[in-house]
């Protein structure tokens, strides 16, 4: 009888069970993995990765879980599927250093939650990406000093605070840098020496608060520097008036100027 005998090289057989070994290992992490998404221990702890989707089924966050408590990366979308915060999650899940963007993908804010509480340097950005205001919290509440800025990068405004309340000098400015108002504030109640100036560095308006309400002489100039008026008050009271030039409009700007809210 005619024997047929196939002579496969030794290498070439090793070649052909290594790549099945792999197919199987492959398979086997594949299950594996299939098998450990979204896990929920005997104690009703997550572990390892989850994904959760929405009632549309719409991926709204990915990332890992030990013991019930998030642990490194962690993201967060959009309904349209883009990235709407990174968090980098560490000690325990008591650090947050998370990076917030805009639906088309820009950067929002960057900060770092401590406990899930607002901590440390805070930055906001429009949707182009520009900064626009940066604060310092502690605790959750604002410290130090916040600045707003102009798109060109210029500061628009200083705010000092403490425990969470204006405390301090707040400083607006015109978009060349020359200062716009300068207010005193004490437990977020303006209190002291109040001053507006026109753009050409002249002082407009000249004043003093007490516990949020006029006080005292309060000086009006035109934009040449000339007095224009004087008034007088009392517990926030008008008490006397006294006009040097009619002025061509009753149109003054506030002195007492609201603070827009930085964005969450």
């Amino acid at each position: 009888m005619l024997k047929i005998v196939y002579n496969y090289p030794m290498n070439n057989l090793f070649k052909i069970i290594f790549l099945c070994g792999c197919c199987l290992f492959l398979c086997f992490q594949s299950s594996l993995a299939q098998n450990s998404l979204n896990v929920i221990d005997a104690n009703g702890k997550k572990q390892g990765y989850w994904k959760k989707y929405d009632d549309q089924g719409k991926l709204k966050y990915e990332g890992t879980f030990y013991n019930n408590i998030p642990t490194g990366k962690f993201i967060y979308y959009y309904p349209n599927g883009t990235m709407k915060t990174l968090s980098i999650i560490s000690d325990s899940g008591n650090v947050s250093n998370i990076i917030m963007y805009y639906s088309n993908g820009k950067v929002k804010a960057t900060g770092k939650y401590l406990k899930n509480i607002k901590d440390g340097i805070w930055k906001y950005y429009n949707e182009d990406e520009i900064l626009i205001s940066e604060e310092m919290l502690k605790n959750g509440k604002k410290e130090s000093v916040s600045q707003n800025y102009y798109v060109d990068g210029k500061i628009s405004e200083k705010i000092n605070w403490k425990n969470g309340m204006k405390d301090g000098e707040n400083q607006q400015y015109f978009k060349d840098g020359s200062i716009k108002t300068s207010l005193f504030y004490k437990n977020d109640v303006l209190d002291g020496p109040a001053v507006c100036y026109y753009s050409n560095g002249k002082i407009m308006v000249s004043g003093n608060y007490n516990k949020n309400l006029h006080d005292g002489v309060w000086m009006y100039y035109t934009d040449k520097g000339e007095v224009e008026k004087k008034l007088t008050y009392k517990d926030g009271d008008l008490i006397e008036e006294k006009i040097f030039i009619q002025p061509v409009s009753d149109e003054k700007p506030k002195v007492k100027i609201e603070i827009p809210q930085m964005p969450e």
